[in-house]
């Protein structure tokens, strides 16, 4: 993850506007916003990993359709959604 982070800070140019600031002052923004988006990422990943968790993927599963009922009786109607064909 480290080398896709290193990529992308470099590619989206971060911390372009401090070169020209003399040495004292450049060395500190650069290495702050390179952790900045190093922390987001890890975030983005940790939230994937447990958005893909198998135990989390199978409650989803049972969940939905409970809560696609109640909204299909809710915009419906409790009397047409009952009633027998």
């Amino acid at each position: 993850m480290l080398a896709e982070v290193i990529f992308i800070r470099v590619y989206a140019h971060l911390g372009k506007k401090h070169e020209a600031l003399p040495l004292c002052r450049s060395a500190v923004p650069k290495p702050f916003l390179f952790s900045l988006l190093l922390l987001a990422f890890h975030i983005v990943e940790e939230g994937s990993k447990q958005l893909l968790d198998r135990d989390t993927m199978l409650e989803f599963c049972m969940i939905l359709p409970l809560l696609a009922f109640r909204e299909l009786r809710r915009v419906v109607g409790e009397d047409n959604f009952i009633r027998d064909s």
